[in-house]
């Protein structure tokens, strides 16, 4: 990837009416880009990313992975000395941001929580769900035309969690442990990890990552090379927490398992949780948790801002004294 401006919205508001404007000492362009933003989306908080790529297989946009993208191309003549901007909204484009014969892809897709999939919600959650959808937006500018995004992975989900968080493991290796320290049946594990050496023990032999103590709310989760930078999102965000895990090394496709079912673990009837590629390479994991802030009202006193958290898994070389997970953070603390 080759640049990167990224914002978080609170919501699309200022977009709806915004174009994207060229100009240049004897030239005046500007085009409608934000179309598909309607009345259903535009109230919806919302993520916008530039970025200039040489091919659409460099863009951060392959973190996402199976997601439904709506895709539309622009064939774009920009003259040396151009100066790119969106009207409207705020957004300037760097200096010499992009020039001669570029394709510009404006993608946009709305990621919803996993259990906004559950059948028979009640109207509170319901509410809650469309609360905590994500409006999508990005303009690629390529400087090759009639390039591909990478195929799809398992490496993104986006689930609401509450305080007890989320586990990451292979459900069978982690249930094996679970049935020879414990026994076959119905346990409640986040009794057992507090009042025993259990969770210790599942950190040691590298068969758990574990979040608790975070904010109720809804996460994206998402895991890259260590040696594929461009696909951080955003890749110049500095994490606000992290934990690091001893993690077997043979252990790929994992499961994201919440919390709360740690409360009733059933050995004999693992549900069917979403299940997640680690990438990278090496016995060490590092999760990294990041909050983007997009900001509701700001006065002399204070700001008063949406969070916007998602977590981003790598597994890497090295080695750790310890695990040291994260236990405790409050996303809405500034």
């Amino acid at each position: 990837m080759r640049k990167q401006i990224f914002k978080a919205l609170a919501n699309a508001q200022p977009l709806s009416d915004a174009d994207l404007v060229i100009s240049s000492l004897d030239e005046l362009r500007s085009m409608p880009v934000f179309n598909f933003i309607n009345e259903t989306n535009r109230e919806r908080r919302t993520i916008l990313v530039a970025e200039l790529v040489g091919s659409l297989d460099e863009s951060s946009i392959n973190n996402y992975g199976d997601q439904a993208f709506k895709i539309e191309r622009h064939n774009l003549d920009v003259k040396p000395g151009s100066r790119i901007r969106l009207s409207n909204a705020g957004f300037e484009f760097e200096d010499d941001w992009c020039e001669g014969e570029i394709e510009l892809n404006v993608i946009n897709f709305t990621i919803t929580p996993l259990i906004g999939e559950a059948i028979g919600l009640d109207d509170s959650r319901k509410r809650a769900v469309d609360f905590s959808n994500l409006l999508v937006i990005y303009l690629i500018f390529s400087k090759k035309r009639g390039t591909e995004l990478k195929p799809k992975t398992k490496g993104f989900i986006y689930e609401s969690y509450n305080r007890l968080g989320f586990v990451v493991a292979d459900k069978y290796a982690f249930n094996d442990f679970i049935v020879a320290k414990l026994g076959a049946g119905v346990h409640n594990l986040v009794d057992a990890f507090t009042t025993t050496e259990l969770a210790e023990e599942l950190f040691k032999g590298g068969l758990m990552i574990l979040c608790w103590g975070i904010t109720p709310w809804a996460y994206m989760i998402a895991s890259c090379s260590t040696n594929d930078k461009s696909m951080y999102f955003p890749s110049f965000a500095h994490p606000d927490c992290r934990g690091e895990y001893f993690f077997c090394g043979d252990m790929e496709n994992v499961c994201i398992i919440p919390g709360v079912d740690l409360l009733s673990w059933r050995t004999d009837d693992l549900k069917q949780w979403p299940t997640f590629n680690v990438e990278g390479s090496g016995n060490v994991v590092q999760l990294d948790l990041f909050v983007l802030r997009a900001a509701v009202v700001k006065t002399d006193k204070f700001v008063d801002f949406i969070p916007i958290p998602y977590f981003s898994l790598q597994r890497r070389p090295g080695e750790i004294a310890e695990t040291r997970p994260i236990l405790s953070f409050d996303i809405e603390r500034l």
